[in-house]
């Protein structure tokens, strides 16, 4: 079973870099969220924001139903992940709360930006 804490920094692609005070992620990595739904044989079961797993849950009904669920699923199903081609160097797990405030600190700073300084 994978622990996962709130957030969580992965540095395998990196490790060559290590030593450096700091590193360029590509400018291909995207932020992208994902519903968190628990976990499998395979390690943590990610779906993307964008599609209902009740969609899949028709199609992969033996996978879904061993997915064990675990702390971080009572509170934060929300993941927001960097993504890097197949590598996701960076996941953090956020509460529906926490997502709304976010959107709205995102929104302030959209319309700050638009506006000029904030």
């Amino acid at each position: 079973m994978t622990d996962y804490s709130k957030h969580n920094i992965y540095l395998g692609k990196y490790q060559e870099r290590l030593s450096q005070t700091r590193f360029d992620v590509p400018t291909s990595a995207k932020w992208r969220p994902y519903l968190y739904l628990g976990e499998d044989d395979n390690g943590g079961v990610f779906w993307p924001s964008d599609v209902s797993p009740q969609e899949q849950f028709v199609l992969d009904k033996e996978r879904f139903r061993s997915i064990q669920t675990d702390e971080i699923t009572q509170t934060d199903k929300i993941a927001l992940i960097l993504e890097e081609d197949d590598f996701w160097p960076v996941i953090s797990f956020m509460s529906v709360e926490e997502a709304e405030r976010l959107i709205k600190k995102l929104q302030q700073a959209i319309e700050h930006s638009h506006g000029g300084a904030v």
